[in-house]
């Protein structure tokens, strides 16, 4: 079964409104990193944490979980 490519621009707005939440990597298919960032987000550091994780993957991720590069 083929699925569609995940939209880049719709990833990075994603992780520009719910970053901390995770939600852009939810989104990518990478349940693992979303939920990691939405326990991290809970505590103070981790929440700094979280927001320069963000800001590191929205800038370098191109492919989403199956390895479909994002258009």
């Amino acid at each position: 079964y083929h699925h569609p490519p995940k939209s880049r621009g719709v990833y990075i707005i994603l992780g520009l409104f719910f970053g901390l939440l995770g939600i852009h990597n939810f989104y990518a298919g990478y349940h693992g990193r979303g939920a990691a960032q939405i326990i991290l987000s809970l505590t103070i550091y981790g929440a700094i944490v979280t927001a320069f994780w963000t800001l590191i993957e929205l800038l370098t991720v191109v492919k989403d979980a199956s390895g479909v590069r994002m258009t």
